[in-house]
């Protein structure tokens, strides 16, 4: 099926660029991330998904969460429609959980989100939890997501927090940031 999954880490050291064949990314490449994080004393972790064969992605995001600061996910085009409720092979989850495990069970502090072919997959009801219970996770952290739920100029602070809805790029994509004041 050719490449479907790679990703790259960095730590303190020079960046080091891993990828490898896979058909799909699955458990097994998981794991080996794992390994490699661990191993290589990995901070930020970015991965580029195509076709995603996780039977449960809650319980692979929050181990690669646990081992990282950063970690940036993009969601590349797999043929579904692009109004489907869509990330990494699953529709319709409740992702604001997910979402907050991670948060909750580890090192990680900066998650973007980068979903622009199936921006539907974080639902209103998903978004708002996001906003009302990540300024009260008692550390800072730096969350980016594509959202299409809010119209720009959403800007508001609770806390220490800053939460804005704007466009990015050439071609305007939505994002809510949800970001402590101490995060560049």
């Amino acid at each position: 099926m050719g490449v479907t999954g790679s990703f790259s880490v960095g730590s303190l050291r020079p960046m080091t660029m891993y990828s490898w064949r896979t058909s799909p990314l699955a458990l097994v490449g998981i794991t080996a991330m794992n390994l490699l994080v661990r191993r290589h004393s990995v901070q930020e972790l970015f991965l580029s998904v195509m076709h995603a064969g996780l039977t449960d992605p809650r319980s692979a995001l929050c181990q690669l969460a646990a081992g990282v600061r950063s970690i940036r996910l993009v969601q590349r085009g797999v043929g579904v429609g692009r109004n489907a409720a869509y990330l990494l092979g699953v529709f319709d989850a409740d992702w604001s959980e997910i979402i907050l495990e991670m948060y909750d069970g580890g090192r990680l502090e900066k998650l973007y989100i980068d979903n622009e072919n199936y921006s539907n997959y974080l639902s209103l009801p998903a978004a708002e939890r996001l906003r009302a219970a990540l300024p009260h996770l008692g550390r800072p952290i730096h969350f980016t997501a594509t959202c299409t739920c809010y119209e720009d100029g959403l800007d508001e602070t609770a806390g220490d927090y800053k939460i804005t809805a704007h466009r990015q790029g050439i071609l305007g994509h939505r994002l809510l940031e949800v970001k402590h004041h101490s995060m560049n």
